[in-house]
Order: C-alpha cells, then sequence, then structure tokens
C-alpha cells in the first residue's frame, strides 16, 4: 500500500488491514470500517530492522524484522545471538498494557504450550518484552517448505491444540485464535503458542470471544 491510502484498523485487535479487506489478517474477525479509516502515515510507526536495544544488563537486542502491528507490536529478533521474538507497547495501546497482560496471565506461566517473554526493557519511552522462540519452525514456516501436512500430522497437530485448549480452559482463561505464524510446532509432540495479546479470563471476556 502506498503512502496516502487508508488503513481499516481491526476494532477488536487494532491490527492494521489494508482497505480491500474483509477479515482482520490479524485475529480473523470480520471488519467493521467506519468514517474513522485512519490515513497511513508516511513512515512506519514500528521499530525498523537492525535497531539495536540495549537492556539493562548489557544484553544486546536487533530486531530483524516486523512479524506484525497492533496493541502490541511484534518483531522477530536477535537477543544476543539467539533467535527471540521482541514485543512492543504500541500507540495504540494504553499505558502499562503489557505489563497488565504479563500480570493477568501470571497464573499460566508453567504452561510448556505458551511463549511468555523473560525480560522486560523499555526503548524510546515505549515499554517492551522479549524472549526466545523455540528451536523448531512455525507452522507456516514448515507448510512453506514443505507444502500441505500430511493427514497423520494434521491428526497430531490437532491432539496437541486440544491438550493445550483443555489446559488454558481448566485455569478459566479463553484464547481468541491460533494463526499459522504464531505457533511453532516440532512435528510431534512439541508445540508452543504466541497468543500474549488474544487471552482473557473467563470473568473478562468480551463480546469478541
Amino acid at each position: 500500500m502506498s503512502a496516502g491510502e487508508t488503513i481499516v484498523i481491526c476494532q477488536i485487535c487494532e491490527h492494521e488491514n489494508d482497505p480491500d479487506q474483509r477479515f482482520c489478517d490479524e485475529c480473523g474477525v470480520e471488519l467493521n470500517p467506519t468514517p474513522a479509516e485512519v490515513a497511513r502515515p508516511e513512515a512506519s510507526h514500528g521499530l525498523p530492522a537492525d535497531t539495536v536495544i540495549e537492556g539493562e544488563d548489557g544484553l544486546k537486542i536487533t530486531v530483524v524484522g516486523t512479524l506484525s502491528l497492533g496493541r502490541l507490536n511484534r518483531y522477530s529478533c536477535l537477543i544476543g545471538q539467539e533467535s527471540g521474538m521482541l514485543v512492543e507497547e504500541s500507540r495504540a495501546s494504553s499505558p502499562g498494557f503489557l505489563a497488565a497482560r504479563l500480570q493477568a496471565l501470571d497464573t499460566l506461566k508453567d504452561l510448556q504450550g505458551l511463549w511468555r517473554p523473560d525480560t522486560m526493557l523499555t526503548h524510546n519511552e515505549h515499554t517492551l518484552a522479549c524472549g526466545p522462540t523455540p528451536p523448531f519452525p512455525t507452522l507456516a514456516e514448515r507448510v512453506a517448505q514443505g507444502g500441505p501436512l500430511p493427514a497423520n500430522s494434521v491428526r497430531q497437530l490437532a491432539q496437541c491444540l486440544g491438550t493445550l485448549l483443555k489446559q488454558i480452559h481448566d485455569r478459566a482463561f479463553l484464547m481468541r485464535s491460533f494463526q499459522p505464524g504464531r505457533l511453532w510446532w516440532d512435528g510431534e509432540n512439541s508445540l508452543v503458542v504466541d497468543n500474549l495479546d488474544r487471552m482473557v479470563p473467563f470473568e473478562a471476556a468480551g463480546e469478541d470471544f
């Protein structure tokens, strides 16, 4: 999309979508464009690739690329020399949103199937958090490299997802959606999902859940 064109902000997750899209690229909800469609600024408000952020302990975090922009901006990064993910409290968020998200999900921190950052830091007055990513590809990468999954792999994946969802529901939480780019899977029994911005306790669920 060129500068000056409009974008459609998802009313649920605040992801930026192209003007001709019917469903949100990020959360899948049907878009409800209004006269308040936002003009795309001349420059992106995300962190550019190769941005280097120094942690308090001297740890160097290097932005590799943008994964998504929304209430929490998500970036692939290097944490030292290790592959990781960086999440940023964006301008679309209220101050303290990221910290509140992590606190709300604190009771789920022992679930191995949920990605969770382990380091908090500040950059240009924005709160960020980062953590290493699993040593196996996302489902999107797996399909892009090897084509459609065979039936037995789909069955195995469904069983892994079902087990994780039961663990989450047993803790009285809801999860909005899964996306192939947010799901790491080793092809067998190890699965990790990044849904930091899409999970709420039952009692706090809104109409979108």
